[in-house]
């Protein structure tokens, strides 16, 4: 299987509302053109910064469609298609193989505890519905159950299974499962450890703030591998203190005010996230010299 679109920065793509809360469509197309102008290295969409949890079925494939349409074949697509039933995450995936994706992955389904076997099943279903790349999403504060190299390997043996988003601070459980499975694409899901997974030897991420800090990130990337370490570690420090101003907000609703404030599409989160405040928005105005 051909891994070598999987390699770079990929926004993990916000999904910008109107005040209605239906999908601002032309603002997803805008957004899209944006990050690909700036030099995405492919597009991740409907994932958590995606708000996937609070679309339908339809929107989310509205969304790939009209992301895919406006990419037009310059960056590679990454379907994000985790539902909680699995018929709705094969339906997901056909769509996604039949409008050009290049990959799909999956969260595993939340809230009901199931069991490893549940959720493995679960995976091979939705792998053996399609033959597009699959990636597991890993973000176990989210889900409560963490993927690594003890439990994986009926997933990661699936001739699909390329690789994993590693969406987690445990950066030894991430280099063991890397050593484990050199042949699998370990892809960083963390903007705040982007530097750090580099060292390990990680070659891709896929993050929230790239939706609005892409160019930060390449100058972090370009002063590792020239050896310039003092200044990737000042790039990552300043990506981490807008994260925590982020979070001090939500970090999703944080998404949707740093691209408010440079004026590109994104609108509030749907409910029952509570709208962007303008003293919130204040707060985070002095971090915008930190993008420049």
């Amino acid at each position: 299987m051909n891994t070598s679109f999987m390699n770079g920065l990929f926004p993990a793509l916000a999904t910008p509302f109107l005040d209605n809360e239906n999908i601002d469509e032309n603002g997803v197309e805008k957004l899209v053109q944006t990050l690909v102008q700036q030099g995405a290295d492919g597009l991740y969409v409907c994932g958590s910064s995606g708000e996937s949890i609070l679309l339908s079925i339809q929107e989310r494939k509205t969304i790939l469609e009209i992301a895919i349409a406006a990419a037009k074949g310059r960056v590679p697509v990454i379907a994000h298609i985790g539902s909680q039933r699995t018929s709705d995450t094969i339906e997901l995936a056909k769509h996604a193989q039949s409008c050009g994706a290049a990959a799909i992955s999956a969260l595993p389904p939340i809230y009901y505890k199931y069991t490893l076997s549940e959720l493995i099943n679960y995976y091979l279903e939705v792998m053996n519905s399609v033959s597009l790349p699959f990636i597991v999403y890993n973000a176990p504060a989210l889900t409560g159950i963490f993927f690594d190299k003890s439990n994986i390997n009926e997933i990661f043996i699936h001739p699909n299974a390329f690789g994993m988003k590693f969406t987690s601070y445990d950066s030894y459980r991430m280099q063991r499962l890397m050593a484990q499975y050199p042949d699998k694409v370990i892809i960083n899901g963390h903007d705040e450890t982007y530097l750090c997974t580099l060292a390990l030897g990680v070659k891709c991420a896929i993050g929230s703030t790239l939706n609005f800090a892409l160019s930060k990130f390449k100058k972090i990337k370009q002063d590792f591998e020239s050896g310039n370490l003092k200044a990737a570690r000042r790039g990552q420090d300043e990506v981490n203190q807008i994260v925590d101003a982020m979070i001090e907000i939500g970090v999703f609703r944080g998404i949707k005010a740093m691209l408010t404030l440079l004026e590109l599409p994104a609108g509030n989160c749907r409910k029952p996230f509570a709208p962007i405040s303008k003293q919130e928005l204040d707060k985070l105005v002095p971090l915008l010299k930190l993008l420049a």
